[in-house]
């Protein structure tokens, strides 16, 4: 009888350190996740979310590079308005109207005023 309850008890035993040993270890296990989602999906939502990022780069990088071109446009032509002007009243010969210097000299205001804003970098 003895022996009867040594064979139970080992066959027991080996049976409950099986079923231990399929269970995962509690240090493997991670913290469940806060909104109920399983954690492939949050892994999977890393993805997309290092993807959005670097669109999101490239989107604010492209926005820059545009930006830079706009501003080389128009700090060029505010220079070429600029020269022009400087030109017309060194000749000042009377053949160029005071008009024609005062609409030069709004549009000089004008793009200085659209480079400045650019450089900013608010526009």
């Amino acid at each position: 009888m003895k022996l009867k309850g040594t064979v139970v008890a080992m066959i027991l035993g080996s049976c409950m350190g099986t079923g231990a040993a399929m269970q995962k270890p509690a240090s493997q296990s991670s913290a469940p996740d806060p909104f109920g989602l399983p954690s492939d999906t949050m892994q999977s939502d890393d993805q997309f979310g290092d993807a959005h990022r670097r669109m999101e780069m490239l989107r604010v990088k492209s926005a820059n590079a545009e930006r830079q071109k706009q501003l080389t446009r128009e700090a060029t032509e505010l220079l070429n308005v600029a020269g022009e002007l400087h030109f017309k009243a060194q000749k000042s010969d009377g053949s160029v109207t005071q008009a024609e210097m005062l609409r030069q000299a709004e549009t000089i205001e004008r793009l200085a005023h659209n480079v400045k804003e650019r450089m900013k970098g608010s526009r």
